[in-house]
């Protein structure tokens, strides 16, 4: 059950962040007081009427998600950021 709730939490926020992705790429295009998310807000919720996920404000969060974390989808695994692993039992006197 815990690896069901990773996964589905680690595909949201992919598809999050290149929802992100996707609207920075589409609001270049756009003028402020378009009516830009307004519209893929609505198109969103036609698309997917089960998601209650696709409010202005989320779009416009989703895509400071992705403007903070550019990189995030190509990103190693946190383990490979360390050198060397070293796997040993930890003593209750080391917690203190």
């Amino acid at each position: 059950m815990h690896k069901a709730a990773v996964k589905t939490n680690s595909d949201m926020l992919r598809f999050y962040w290149s929802l992100g992705r996707d609207i920075v790429g589409l609001s270049e295009k756009n003028n402020y007081g378009s009516g830009f998310y307004k519209s893929i807000s609505d198109d969103l919720k036609d698309i997917f009427p089960d998601i209650k996920s696709f409010s202005i404000t989320n779009l416009k969060y989703m895509r400071y998600f992705y403007e903070m974390y550019p990189t995030a989808q190509n990103r190693q695994q946190p383990v490979d950021d360390f050198e060397t692993m070293v796997n040993r039992r930890q003593d209750v006197d080391d917690l203190f």
